[in-house]
């Protein structure tokens, strides 16, 4: 077995070395206070990252893939292409398995800013899909990438952000205020004959203001 450094990152300081912890994929909770090891040869651990304490972590069997922990709640995708939310533990569903790509998923990245996650596949068709991870929904259409190797993703403030192997970098607004700015900025707001024409149902108000 595989002994596990913790580290403060912050300040740059070894705070304690945890034995036998394994040397499997480790994610953070989001609160920082457990250290979850899947693909262990011991199975599933949890690590108290305050106390080093190691316990498993029983989890029902279909929860496998790439797991990103999510407040009370983890989101997996699967080598078949499938995103499924659990509950924290991993012991419960909480929505069907979700088909969003035709090959293995190879990351989920979350926008620090929003209720919003990416998922990443290396499929260049379907590469890139957004999801809404309170409703356990997609949103928005897929976004595709035309190179051989899967682009690296993340979010900054406003947008999300892929960068090919051929170094390319796609900026594409995810933050409704700042899309709504670039929105009027190009075609400016709905006038009130074109508010009847596509929203007959509703008051007109007006959509950008200068």
């Amino acid at each position: 077995m595989w002994d596990l450094e913790l580290w403060d990152v912050r300040a740059r300081r070894w705070l304690r070395t945890v034995a036998g912890a394994g040397s499997g994929i480790m994610i953070f909770e989001p609160d920082g206070r457990r250290l979850f090891v899947d693909v262990s040869p011991e199975g599933r651990l949890l690590v108290d990252t305050a106390t080093g304490e190691i316990r498993r972590r029983s989890s029902d069997a279909r929860a496998e893939g790439e797991i990103l922990f999510i407040e009370n709640m983890a989101a997996i995708g699967d080598v078949d292409g499938r995103v499924t939310f659990w509950d924290r533990e991993l012991r419960r569903p909480l929505s069907p398995p979700q088909t969003a790509h035709t090959a293995s998923i190879n990351a989920l990245v979350p926008y620090p800013r929003g209720e919003l996650l990416a998922t990443v596949a290396g499929e260049g068709e379907y590469g890139i899909q957004l999801w809404d991870w309170r409703g356990h929904q997609r949103i928005a259409s897929p976004i595709t990438y035309h190179t051989r190797s899967v682009p690296a993703v993340a979010f900054n403030r406003t947008a999300l952000l892929v960068s090919s192997a051929d170094g390319a970098l796609r900026e594409i607004t995810v933050d409704p205020g700042a899309a709504t700015a670039v929105i009027c900025r190009r075609d400016g707001g709905l006038s009130p004959a074109e508010w009847q024409a596509h929203i007959p149902e509703l008051a007109y108000q007006r959509t950008c203001h200068r």
